[in-house]
């Protein structure tokens, strides 16, 4: 800390606001520096001179950027040059006790010398595609941010584990802080019933690791979901030709899988509402979707790998994710077990209590303590 000086400053680089418009990421920074600059003995700032994210317009004492929406990859490539030129000026002005990276940068160019944290989220890079991550431009760029950082947050103890374990990092520099979550319910007078059939849940995307076409077969082999239930999917774009020829292929009508997507006012009512919430993802870093789902009281099945039966604990039926007989049996329990179900959704009450945005910042405020 600065001689003399009573307040901490925490500073937050533009890295992350340059890439997203929304995001999970982004969404984490902005609740982590609004509570830091809430904090007593304690003052934040996004040094981000030009920005594309929604979460920092809608912050706008963090930051004293401008929007700007870039169309095409020479834009954006322009935008992150001007942040480059113009944050180190910036920074100094601010001067920071300390500066908390937003993502992984390879280079240094930040001008600053003071104390430096970076949040590693996931691990899925190296873990899932081991052969060509160390030529990965992500995976070489985490190395140099993790080498640099004096501490570094993981969001689990899986992906602390795995940091540790594929890149090697002491284990005394790392902490793990788990992340908060925010989805607020509709306003009462904007609750209207929905017309749509009955139906399970899943949210984001679909692709890969994230286990979609499991999902797709276990809801297909249950005559009985599918005499009940539509599967919807939330988010992660409209269904690509591949997906429709495997609905096609599973034997799944028009009208019994469907998409949707919007803000969040959508996605609460859709939790709200759903009979369960599927989250069949086989690796994932935190996994906030089952903690919202928790907070409308929609009971929850998921996977158990990674770092998923650390984030649900006892408040959702966990099974392999590549076992399509369990993860049917599972959501059949979920769907039809009064019992069950009334069990989840009051475990997921008491289970969502321990993840805050208040509560990630205050660990968070203690690893920054530590550095000064």
């Amino acid at each position: 800390m600065t001689s003399g000086r009573q307040v901490t400053r925490v500073a937050y680089d533009s890295q992350i606001f340059a890439q997203q418009q929304f995001g999970g990421i982004s969404r984490y920074f902005c609740e982590l520096a609004k509570c830091v600059a809430q904090a007593s003995g304690f003052d934040s700032r996004v040094v981000a001179p030009l920005h594309r994210n929604q979460h920092l317009l809608d912050s706008k004492d963090l930051n004293r950027g401008v929007l700007f929406n870039p169309a095409g990859r020479v834009a954006g490539k322009l935008m992150r040059m001007a942040n480059q030129l113009i944050s180190p000026w910036q920074l100094r002005d601010y001067a920071p006790d300390i500066l908390h990276e937003t993502y992984y940068l390879e280079s240094n160019r930040i001008g600053v010398d003071c104390p430096r944290v970076v949040t590693v989220f996931d691990m899925i890079n190296e873990r899932l595609e081991p052969e060509t991550s160390d030529r990965d431009k992500l995976t070489r760029a985490k190395r140099a941010s993790v080498a640099r950082a004096d501490s570094v947050i993981c969001i689990s103890e899986h992906t602390r584990r795995d940091l540790i374990d594929l890149l090697g990092v002491p284990e005394a520099k790392t902490h793990v802080v788990h992340l908060g979550f925010t989805l607020t319910a509709l306003p009462a007078a904007e609750r209207q019933a929905e017309t749509r059939r009955p139906f399970l849940l899943y949210v984001g995307k679909r692709d890969g690791y994230k286990n979609f076409d499991t999902l797709l077969a276990a809801f297909a082999s249950s005559a009985r979901l599918r005499a009940d239930f539509s599967l919807l999917a939330f988010g992660g774009g409209g269904f690509s030709e591949k997906e429709h020829l495997r609905i096609a292929e599973l034997g799944l009508k028009s009208g019994e899988v469907v998409q949707t997507g919007g803000q969040d006012d959508v996605l609460s009512a859709l939790y709200r509402d759903a009979r369960c919430f599927v989250y069949p993802s086989m690796y994932e870093g935190f996994g906030i979707p089952p903690l919202e789902a928790m907070s409308f009281g929609c009971p929850v099945v998921s996977s158990n790998t990674s770092s998923i039966p650390e984030v649900v604990g006892d408040a959702a039926i966990t099974v392999d994710p590549g076992d399509v007989e369990a993860m049917r049996d599972a959501i059949e329990r979920a769907a039809f077990d009064e019992g069950v179900r009334h069990d989840l959704v009051s475990r997921g009450a008491t289970r969502i209590r321990q993840f805050s945005w208040a509560n990630c910042a205050e660990e968070t405020m203690k690893i920054y303590r530590s550095l000064l």
